[in-house]
């Protein structure tokens, strides 16, 4: 699977992915944005690399496809049943987008 990267930041609910038509991406195709742990993970028997961990960091939806980027909208909202959720973010009757956490330029992304 070929993983894609974080080109621009527009703001904390929408990114730029460097992937767009000629890469076979389509409007409203989901992504995972992710960053690797620098730290390998590995084998305690064969002392093996098994790779790295992933911290997510948000997943999106494409809103606008162009030929070699895409533009993505985080699709995360919150959870009207749960009321951390609704505690954390103090919107009871509002649709309300999650933003990316942590998201810089270089963060990894790929179809889900």
């Amino acid at each position: 699977m070929i993983n894609f990267k974080v080109a621009k930041i527009i703001n904390d609910t929408t990114l730029i992915i460097n992937c767009g038509a000629n890469d076979g991406v389509r409007k409203n195709q989901r992504f995972i944005v992710y960053a690797l742990d620098g730290e390998e993970i590995r084998d305690p028997d064969t002392n093996q690399v098994l790779g790295n961990l992933e911290t997510t960091k948000g997943t999106g939806v494409v809103t606008f496809v162009y030929e070699n980027m895409c533009k993505i909208e985080s699709d995360m909202r919150v959870d009207h049943n749960n009321p951390a959720s609704i505690a954390l973010y103090k919107f009871e009757n509002l649709e309300v987008v999650i933003p990316f956490k942590n998201v810089i330029v270089g963060d990894l992304a790929k179809p889900i």
